[in-house]
C-alpha cells in the first residue's frame, strides 16, 4: 500500500511440485513447532532450522563455483526448474533443500560427491553455536545419509581391496589434482568417494559413468592394484584362427533375431581367447557377417543456407 507496487506486475518463476510440498510441510508444522520432513522422524522447529542452515552450507561453504553448477544444474534437470538466480534468493535456497529431502538420502549423498564437500562429521564443525541437542539430533540426520561407520566385509566383494588402500581418500584426491590424464582423474575421484563410505552408484553418478564401469575399475584394482585401475586396457588383437571361429559365431545368429550389440562380441572374445578387442572392431565384424538385413544409411541433409538481399 506504502509504495503502490502492482505484484501482479512481480517477475515469478514457477515452483517445481517437491518445492511446494515442502513449503507446505513447514508452513503445517510451524503452528506446533513440529515439522514431519519426507522419510525423517519429526523434528522440533530450532532444529529444522539448523538442520537447513547446515544442509545448505555444505553447499556455499568451501565448494568451488564449477561444483556448484554441476549440482544446480542437476537440480534443475531434475525440477525442469528454470536456472538459479542469485545465491541470496530464498526461492533456490528452498529448491536445493526440496532435491536433497526429495528422495532421502540418495540425493544428498550425490550433493556432497558433486561437490567434493568434507564428511558431515566435519561439517557441523562450523556450527560451534548451536546447542548440544540441537547439534546431536542435526549430525544423526546428516550421518544417516552418509554413515562413518565401516561396512561388514560380505557387504562387497571390493571392499577388502579399497578399505585397505594405502592412500586415503584425501591422499587421492590429492593425486587426481595433480594428474594430467582426465581419465586418471575421474578414476581416482571416483575412488576417493568410493573410500569414504559413498556407495557406489553415488560414485559412479558424480564421476558421470554408468556403475557398472566403477565395478570394473574396481575389479581391476582389487586384482592388480591401484595402476591397473587407473589405466585403460590396452587393446589386443584377435589371431586368424580366433577371428575366424569368432566370424562363424556371429554368422551362426539368428536372423530374425534381435539384432546383437557390440559388447555381446567383446565379451565372447573375452571369455573364448582372453582378449580384450574394442568396441569399433566389434561392432564392424556385426556389421560385415552378421546375418541381420543391412541398414540404409540416409545422405546428410545439406545445410540451408540463408538468402543474400540487396
Amino acid at each position: 500500500m506504502r509504495c503502490a507496487f502492482q505484484l501482479a506486475r512481480a517477475p515469478y518463476r514457477p515452483a517445481p511440485e517437491p518445492m511446494v510440498r515442502l513449503q507446505q510441510r513447514l508452513l503445517d508444522g510451524r503452528r506446533n513447532g513440529v515439522i514431519e520432513l519426507p522419510d525423517m522422524t519429526a523434528l522440533d522447529w530450532p532444529v529444522v532450522v539448523a538442520l537447513f542452515d547446515a544442509m545448505l552450507g555444505v553447499v556455499w561453504f568451501d565448494t568451488k563455483p564449477k561444483a556448484r553448477e554441476q549440482l544446480f544444474a542437476r537440480i534443475e534437470r531434475d525440477f525442469d526448474y528454470q536456472p538459479f538466480g542469485s545465491a541470496r534468493e530464498s526461492a533456490d535456497g528452498l529448491s536445493i533443500l526440496a532435491w536433497m529431502l526429495d528422495g532421502w538420502p540418495r540425493h544428498t549423498q550425490l550433493a556432497f560427491a558433486l561437490l567434493r564437500a568434507s564428511r558431515p562429521r566435519r561439517q557441523m564443525r562450523r556450527w560451534p553455536h548451536l546447542a548440544e541437542h540441537e547439534r546431536a539430533e542435526v549430525e544423526a540426520v546428516l550421518l544417516g545419509a552418509w554413515p562413518d561407520q565401516k561396512h561388514s566385509p560380505d557387504r562387497g566383494w571390493w571392499r577388502a581391496w579399497i578399505e585397505t588402500l594405502p592412500e586415503p581418500a584425501t591422499d587421492l584426491r590429492a593425486m587426481a589434482k595433480q594428474e594430467r590424464l582426465s581419465h586418471r582423474r575421474q578414476r581416482l575421484l571416483a575412488l576417493a568417494d568410493v573410500r569414504d563410505g559413498l556407495p557406489v552408484e553415488v560414485a559412479a553418478e558424480a564421476a558421470g559413468v554408468m556403475a557398472r564401469t566403477l565395478y570394473i575399475w574396481l575389479r581391476r584394482g582389487a586384482k592388480d592394484g591401484l595402476d591397473a585401475a587407473l589405466e585403460r586396457p590396452r587393446w589386443q588383437y584377435l589371431t586368424e584362427p580366433q577371428a575366424k571361429e569368432l566370424i562363424e559365431w556371429i554368422s551362426a545368429a539368428s536372423p530374425h533375431g534381435p539384432r546383437w550389440r557390440y559388447n555381446r562380441v567383446v565379451n565372447e572374445a573375452r571369455s573364448r581367447f582372453g582378449v580384450e578387442i574394442t568396441a569399433h572392431v566389434a561392432q564392424a565384424m556385426l556389421r560385415r557377417h552378421g546375418p541381420w538385413p543391412k541398414r540404409m544409411r540416409r545422405p546428410k541433409r545439406r545445410l540451408t543456407v540463408a538468402p543474400v538481399y540487396d
